[in-house]
């Protein structure tokens, strides 16, 4: 695939009856003619998961289920198409993006250091670490914003506000 792996996703598929790899082996996929850009992850058959010898010589039938991982052209390609039952998106089982995680290490070292030697308040550090992983595409805006819990934000927020109406009362 030509795609960023961090940009595939998972999907699982039923093969129809229809489907253009039935009677191959899976080792043979993808065919050559083949207009998908899929690695295969998984299958099973009946429910249950073929042996590891069973792999190499394990033909398709229909109604085999497996775990593809694709980019996102695989939904405009397979939209029309009858090589498939069902299609259906993992949306939490997105590839993980691996190649920053050396990055993202270094820099949650460096929180950690800053604050526990005093250089710095934790606060700071977070906010700074937070900073250096947005800008080194360790992690996205709306990955950072998905991880606040907002409910506990809200719940500090109206203590703060309750403790501070308080102190303007008593002092003033």
């Amino acid at each position: 695939m030509q795609t960023a792996r961090h940009q595939h996703q998972l999907v699982e598929v039923v093969v129809s009856a229809k489907g253009s790899a039935i009677g191959h082996r899976l080792s043979d996929l993808p065919l050559p003619d083949s207009p998908y850009e899929a690695m295969l992850v998984g299958v099973s058959r009946n429910g249950e998961a073929p042996t590891v010898e069973e792999l190499d010589d394990l033909r398709v039938e229909p109604g085999d289920g497996a775990i593809f991982e694709v980019n996102d052209r695989f939904f405009y390609e397979t939209r029309r198409d009858s090589d498939f039952l069902i299609v259906k998106t993992w949306e939490e089982n997105r590839v993980k993006r691996v190649d920053r995680a050396i990055m993202a290490t270094v820099i949650t070292l460096t929180m950690v250091i800053l604050a526990a030697s005093g250089a710095m308040s934790m606060l700071n550090a977070a906010l700074l670490a937070t900073f250096a992983m947005l800008v080194t595409g360790c992690l996205t805006i709306e990955q950072a914003l998905g991880s606040v819990q907002w409910k506990t934000v809200v719940v500090l927020g109206a203590g703060v506000g309750d403790r501070g109406k308080r102190l303007v009362d008593k002092h003033c």
